[in-house]
Formats: C-alpha cells, sequence, structure tokens
C-alpha cells in the first residue's frame, strides 16, 4: 500500500467517526429542544397553578368575611330581640 492510499484510509475513518459524533450531536440538540419545551410547559402549568391558588385564597378569605358579617349580624338581631 501506498504512502495516499493509508492516508485516505485514515481519513475515510475519521471521516465516518465525524460523521458519527456529528449524528450525536444533532440527537442531543433534538433532546435538549425538547426538554426545554418540557420546562416551558411546566413553567406555564406552574404559574397556572398558582393563578388559581391565588384565586382560590381570595375566594376564601370572601367567604370567611362573609361568614364573619353574618356571625355580626346574627348576634346583633339576637341583642335587639332578646
Amino acid at each position: 500500500m501506498g504512502a495516499a492510499t493509508k492516508l485516505d484510509e485514515r481519513m475515510e475513518k475519521q471521516l465516518g467517526k465525524i460523521k458519527s459524533a456529528n449524528a450525536r450531536v444533532a440527537g442531543l440538540t433534538g433532546d435538549v429542544a425538547e426538554f426545554a419545551n418540557h420546562v416551558s410547559s411546566a413553567s406555564d402549568m406552574a404559574t397556572s397553578a398558582r393563578t388559581s391558588a391565588e384565586q382560590s385564597g381570595a375566594i376564601v378569605r370572601q367567604a370567611t368575611d362573609a361568614m364573619d358579617r353574618i356571625i355580626k349580624s346574627s348576634q346583633e338581631i339576637s341583642r335587639t330581640w332578646c
């Protein structure tokens, strides 16, 4: 074998390794993009859950305030009629 043939074979092997590495990097890039999408979705869900919790908390506070007013009114009515 001549030196040129050996060099050609080595270059072919290196090219194959580079192509293989390139394919793995492309696969990882896709995986990272998919992971980023999942993180974005999770963030959106967490934001939605927080908003719902805050709204629920406001509703509970309103209900508690209403019950307190009912109790106060009931006590006032009891004092008036008794």
